[in-house]
């Protein structure tokens, strides 16, 4: 017999003392025994990337809201869309019409809490990133806001290097991650915008679940934590 048959031999043995011990192939129970459902097997691994948003001390947003985006019913009312999910990718950073820098991510959408959304994966725009300065700074200038954003002309001195915002929802951030640990990403999204939706409050529009809690990211959250179920609520 050649190794190659001695090998397939030995697999058939052991195959054979596995159903005589009660356990099937591939960990299958033993006839007779119940069967116990298993759960929806959980989402692969959280992308990790460096959009350049923690190169600035984080910034909190204040704003004249319509509603309490303090209060999680307050922001479920103010969006369109809430999901929960995971990134899988990172299209990259642009300066919006705002003339504020977000990031757009690929997310793949978990569980839909409002909306009609059906697609497994979604584009969305996050507030915080970096663009080159030359790149940001014809794009405030072509806004109108150059003097606003970044003073008066004279670029003399300034630093040549990328221009950073960040309001702490990077979703990628590796750190970030490992402290949270969230087994996913739970967003608030207004109405989609050449087909991509956007945080529809700031840092406000970005919570986590984990253990089936909800939890918040900003600091003065008027509920920071609450069970995943109130969700589904209306």
């Amino acid at each position: 017999m050649t190794g190659r048959g001695r090998l397939a031999g030995a697999a058939v043995v052991l195959a054979v003392l596995a159903a005589v011990a009660g356990c099937g192939p591939q960990g299958t129970p033993p006839a007779g025994d119940a069967v116990v459902a298993t759960e929806k097997p959980p989402m692969p691994e959280h992308f990790v990337a460096d959009t350049g948003a923690e190169a600035v001390p984080p910034i909190h947003s204040i704003a004249d809201w319509s509603v309490d985006v303090y209060d999680p019913a307050g922001l479920r009312e103010l969006s369109s869309l809430v999901v929960s999910g995971r990134v899988v990718g990172v299209e990259g950073s642009h300066v919006d019409s705002g003339g504020f820098i977000v990031t757009t991510y690929m997310v793949q959408v978990q569980d839909v809490y409002k909306g009609g959304e059906d697609a497994e994966v979604i584009r969305v725009d996050l507030s915080g990133g970096a663009v080159p300065l030359a790149e940001y700074t014809a794009a405030v200038d072509e806004l109108g806001q150059y003097e606003l954003r970044l003073g008066p002309r004279d670029l003399e001195g300034r630093d040549p290097g990328p221009k950073a915002e960040n309001y702490g929802l990077n979703v990628t951030s590796a750190a970030m991650l490992a402290e949270l640990q969230p087994d996913s990403w739970v967003l608030y999204l207004g109405e989609p915008e050449d087909g991509v939706y956007a945080g529809v409050a700031w840092d406000h529009s970005l919570r986590y679940l984990k253990d089936g809690q909800v939890h918040s990211l900003h600091p003065e959250a008027l509920r920071p934590t609450f069970p995943e179920a109130e969700l589904h609520q209306e």
